[in-house]
C-alpha cells in the first residue's frame, strides 16, 4: 500500500490462517534485508489480516523496486503452502 505511509512500506497480508503463516512472511521479510518498524497481527475467524510497516537497512522507506519484489516473494511463499 504505497500511499499508506511516508516513512515505511506497508505490507498487508490477508490469507486463510495456517500454522507458520506469520513465520513464512517474517522469513521472506528478513531474507530481503528489511526491518519491521511495527506490526499489527489479527485473526478474524479462519482468516488473518496482518499489517507490517517495513523499513530498509538504514531505517528509511523501502525503494519501489524492492517493495514490488517483496510483494511477489510473499505471494509466492504463501502460494507454495497450498
Amino acid at each position: 500500500v504505497p500511499e499508506a505511509s511516508d516513512t515505511a512500506m506497508v505490507l498487508q497480508v490477508r490469507a486463510h490462517d495456517e500454522p507458520a503463516l506469520l513465520y513464512t512472511v517474517a522469513t521472506v521479510v528478513a531474507e530481503a534485508g528489511l526491518g519491521v518498524r511495527a506490526a499489527m497481527v489479527d485473526t478474524l475467524g479462519a482468516d488473518v489480516v496482518d499489517v507490517f510497516y517495513l523499513v530498509d537497512e538504514q531505517g528509511g522507506p523501502v525503494a519501489a523496486d524492492v517493495a514490488e519484489a517483496l510483494r511477489d516473494q510473499v505471494s509466492e511463499a504463501l502460494g507454495s503452502r497450498d
